[in-house]
């Protein structure tokens, strides 16, 4: 099934302190709709409310992410708590498919009660004014050759935007739109109220108790944050599993769809229909969401993000340079900045960047597998792999020396940090290239005794040395 297709052009919409049916031949404008429940989101939407209503703020925020993420419910909330809060009006218009220019400053006059975008300066008369801007990347350039002339036509005029990518107009304020933040793993086993403060978990269950009356019980408890990790806290997916609640529990849910994620979809009764909707419209797979902002990639980063796929946890700027070194310098001694591409990705929504130590950076998982799955439709896997486990080869050489003098905390932690890497790149180059194995085996041997597993350790080493082709 197709989704419903979007409007035309673009339509307007407005809340607060719009004209009345007095002011307004055509009677009262139609109110945007109310805001959705947030979960998670509380920092953004003050942060975002200040950044609009301060005196020198940016003429323009881009709420900018993958689809699904929850750019347009995080939108409305602002629009709403602005229109609370500050004096002046606030608007909004939904862009459709095929909308130009003057399509788009039609509807923000509209959605202002003027009759022509040329009205709109006397129209506000100089107070302050916030247009909301829906899906924009359905026209984008006419959306930004409007968006210039607004903003010569009416400086006091805020505008906040949603979209797959930022508009590119001059003061413009790009504001990523993560996913919803996830448990980690060493959590494991944790109860209720520790799951319940991360914020995945808790838009999780509360959607889950829309299709069944009992609570997960505790031992669908590792279930749940299992799910909520393996969806990457992306609001979307989020949604769709646990509307399959009504018939499964919650390790039914993880055996059936947990290496499945790419492929849920949304059923008939859960796409929206025409008009604005949160998400601008109607999304059939994960997979359609990600390969809609894995589009926008030119083919160099496209062949990129193929080989940060990789990576299965987080890692760090040093790491992406090696992944990303040239084929014909494998070892990254000629340095490539990899912070544009990192920073493009970011601005996509397709890249996450959490804390603030070395190891920060993390693609969303579902754009993870999505972009594995490319590698290998292109033939490209096994070279990947077999790089990923270079580097962290190198990773583990240089760390092993401090993890027998004053830096051993540091040196464990930067190992622990890359556990699932190790074991990935390992368990890779035992069969691909099994002398980078026994150089990963070497170099860990101290680590595995610290974190007490020798007898791991012996059995890889005792493997790696066996093997004639070391």
């Amino acid at each position: 099934d197709e989704p419903p297709a979007a409007p035309p052009l673009a339509v307007p919409h407005t809340v607060g302190a719009g004209p009345s049916s007095d002011e307004q031949p055509g009677g009262t404008p139609i109110a945007l709709p109310p805001p959705v429940e947030l979960i998670g989101r509380e920092r953004d939407v003050a942060e975002l409310v200040e950044l609009l209503t301060a005196d020198h703020g940016p003429p323009v925020v881009s709420l900018v992410g993958l689809a699904g993420v929850g750019k347009t419910a995080l939108a409305l909330a602002v629009a709403h708590a602005v229109a609370g809060r500050a004096p002046g009006e606030v608007a909004g218009v939904l862009v459709g498919e095929g909308s130009d220019p003057a399509d788009v400053l039609s509807a923000a006059a509209a959605a202002f009660g003027a009759a022509r975008a040329s009205d709109l300066a006397v129209r506000l008369a100089a107070r302050p004014a916030l247009l909301l801007i829906d899906a924009v990347e359905r026209a984008p350039d006419p959306v930004a050759g409007a968006l210039h002339r607004l903003a010569g036509a009416v400086p006091t005029l805020r505008v906040l935007v949603t979209g797959r990518h930022p508009v590119g107009v001059p003061g413009e304020r790009v504001w990523p739109v993560p996913p919803l933040d996830v448990p980690p793993p060493e959590l494991d086993p944790a109860g209720p109220d520790v799951l319940a403060g991360y914020p995945a978990v808790a838009l999780f269950t509360a959607r889950l108790a829309r299709v069944r009356r009992e609570p997960p019980d505790p031992a669908e408890l590792p279930a749940l944050a299992a799910l909520a990790r393996r969806l990457g806290g992306l609001p979307l997916a989020i949604e769709l599993m646990a509307a399959r609640g009504r018939i499964l529990d919650l390790n039914e849910l993880l055996d059936r769809y947990g290496d499945r994620v790419l492929d849920l979809a949304t059923s008939p009764a859960q796409r929206p229909g025409p008009g604005w909707t949160p998400g601008g419209g109607a999304t059939v797979t994960l997979r359609d969401a990600v390969a809609a902002s894995y589009r926008l990639l030119a083919p160099d980063e496209r062949a990129a993000l193929r080989r940060l796929s990789v990576f299965r946890n987080r890692w760090s700027v040093e790491l992406a340079e090696e992944m990303l070194a040239d084929d014909a310098d494998p070892e990254g001694t000629v340095s490539i900045d990899p912070v544009p591409l990192l920073d493009r990705l970011l601005q996509l929504g397709l890249l996450s960047v959490r804390g603030t130590g070395p190891f920060r950076f993390r693609l969303l998982d579902a754009v993870r597998e999505f972009a594995a799955e490319q590698a290998i439709g292109a033939g490209e896997r096994c070279d990947v792999r077999r790089r990923h486990a270079e580097v962290f080869a190198r990773l583990v050489a240089r760390t092993a020396p401090d993890l027998a003098g004053p830096q051993l905390t540091s040196a464990v932690r930067r190992l622990d940090e890359a556990t699932a890497d190790i074991t990935a790149a390992l368990a890779h180059a035992a069969v691909d290239d099994p002398s980078t194995a026994l150089r990963l085996a070497v170099g860990l041997a101290r680590w595995w005794r610290f974190r007490g597993r020798d007898v791991v350790g012996r059995q890889w080493l005792r493997r790696l040395l066996a093997d004639p082709r070391t």
